[in-house]
């Protein structure tokens, strides 16, 4: 994916970035306590296991806080299915942050 490319779809998934040279996208949330880091973490694990194949992602729990890195699959470049998949695992975050606040 070109540098314009990829410009254009980090301003389209807010606090996603682009990690290189390992071709990654990175997002760190920060949540409220341990225990929600953990079910949201659990959200990306099904979400994951929905595309298996498609994607490797690698999460990491701090404290209240979870990364996640987002590499494809495919020839190791980013690709507009990564970035559909970030959406994805954004909406989701947002669901799951909406039912645990209700």
């Amino acid at each position: 994916m070109k540098p314009e490319r990829i410009q254009k779809q980090l301003n389209a998934h807010p606090g996603w970035t682009a990690a290189y040279p390992k071709q990654q996208l990175v997002r760190r949330y920060e949540l409220p306590t341990f225990e929600r880091a953990v079910q949201c973490a659990n959200l990306v694990a099904r979400k994951v296991r929905d595309r298996e194949g498609e994607h490797a992602v690698g999460v990491t729990i701090e404290g209240s806080a979870f990364t996640l890195k987002l590499s494809s699959t495919a020839d190791g470049n980013l690709t507009d299915a990564q970035f559909a998949f970030a959406g994805v695992i954004d909406e989701g975050v947002q669901e799951l942050e909406g039912e645990v606040a209700t």
